[in-house]
């Protein structure tokens, strides 16, 4: 017995393929944390990772740091002269135009602070 709203059969297994397993955030995510000291600590050191270390497309292959400090323009222009090297050596690789790296985003947010709303920790 189905009830309203439910999906069934076909519908259920293309829902079941589309939602990804649920994973821990990084490889060294531990079971549990002794202490809340623990857990801070922890998040600390990943929190640092994510923000200076960690390059995504959404942000042009650029970090958050580099994005909001504005140190995002000196990498793109030595990707870009890379990109010019390879592209002289082998047009033929190249058909429809010219490589370019991706361009940074103005802004790089996990959690944009409301421009009425209290200051976050960061901007006191």
């Amino acid at each position: 017995m189905t009830l309203p709203g439910q999906a069934t059969g076909r519908k259920r297994r293309l829902l079941a393929r589309a939602r990804p397993p649920t994973r821990r955030p990084c490889p060294d995510f531990p079971e549990r944390f002794g202490f809340p000291e623990d857990g801070r600590a922890w998040c600390t050191r990943f929190l640092a990772r994510y923000d200076e270390e960690h390059r995504r497309f959404g942000t042009g292959l650029h970090t958050p740091h580099d994005v909001r400090s504005g140190l995002a323009g000196q990498p793109r222009e030595m990707r870009a002269d890379v990109l010019r090297t390879v592209h002289a050596k082998h047009p033929e690789r190249f058909v429809r135009k010219p490589p370019e790296p991706p361009k940074a985003p103005a802004a790089a947010w996990t959690d944009q602070p409301a421009p009425d709303g209290p200051p976050i920790p960061a901007q006191r």
